[in-house]
């Protein structure tokens, strides 16, 4: 609770922007029990300003009957004028006041929802999308068809594949494709090297239980593999979430 207290204070005798930067060195956790108690549209817009990492994080820790909700508000809280911020503090209002009180400033969105999620684990994101469909079916369904998930890379192309294969250790793909279907294998033993993929058969027949967090980990990492690749250039990926393209 101390902590919390702590924490309040300084976001109130901050800026908006010395407040991003507070809310970065705090722990999740903390930051998480201090917005317990708040409103989802004020716990939204201060979450929908931090990276997709922290922000999936507290959210993650948030009360159940939170998370949804908050969610919801993120995706729809694309633009915020100053007068809304104004009420969540004191110091913001007066700095947002001085800047003439009719700039918006993007914050949130469907794409900050999209990013958020992919550092969720699968168990949360499967959680927090079911409630979605209860609370907002449409928002749930755009977010679906934006998220790009472990299976959607074989959708692509074998040139693609292979790429994004090479950049990938074995050791992380093995345990990326425990729980894979069949035809996903498949589809990766054709575009590795016939030697790898003979090491990686023999792994997986041999590996024993392991956590489904673990595999959903490795998965995780392969994605964001992939996504490193297209804001390097060095992939384009088209139309996420449907009829991808990787060129």
């Amino acid at each position: 609770m101390q902590k919390a207290e702590s924490l309040l204070q300084e976001l109130r005798t901050s800026s908006i922007g010395d407040m991003v930067d507070i809310l970065a060195t705090m722990d999740s956790k903390t930051i998480a029990n201090f917005f317990s108690q708040e409103h989802p549209q004020t716990i939204a817009v201060i979450l929908a300003k931090l990276k997709p990492k922290q922000t999936s994080e507290i959210v993650g820790l948030l009360p159940q009957e939170l998370q949804a909700e908050v969610v919801i508000r993120i995706a729809e809280v694309d633009q915020v004028s100053p007068e809304i911020l104004a009420e969540i503090d004191e110091v913001i209002r007066k700095e947002l006041t001085a800047l003439g009180g009719v700039q918006r400033f993007k914050v949130g969105g469907v794409e900050k929802v999209v990013d958020m999620f992919s550092y969720l684990d699968r168990s949360k994101e499967k959680k927090i999308l079911d409630r979605l469909d209860a609370l907002n079916p449409p928002l749930a369904e755009v977010i679906r068809k934006h998220l790009f998930t472990f299976e959607d890379i074989f959708k692509l192309d074998d040139r693609a594949i292979q790429s994004i294969m090479r950049e990938v250790s074995n050791d992380t793909l093995t345990l990326a494709m425990k729980t894979s279907p069949d035809d996903v294998k498949d589809k990766i033993f054709r575009n590795i090297s016939s030697r790898a993929a003979e090491m990686i058969k023999e792994d997986l027949e041999v590996m024993g239980p392991v956590r489904l967090s673990d595999v959903e980990k490795a998965q995780s990492e392969i994605i964001k593999v992939v996504r490193k690749m297209e804001e390097d250039g060095k992939v384009v990926i088209a139309g996420r979430g449907g009829d991808d393209v990787l060129v």
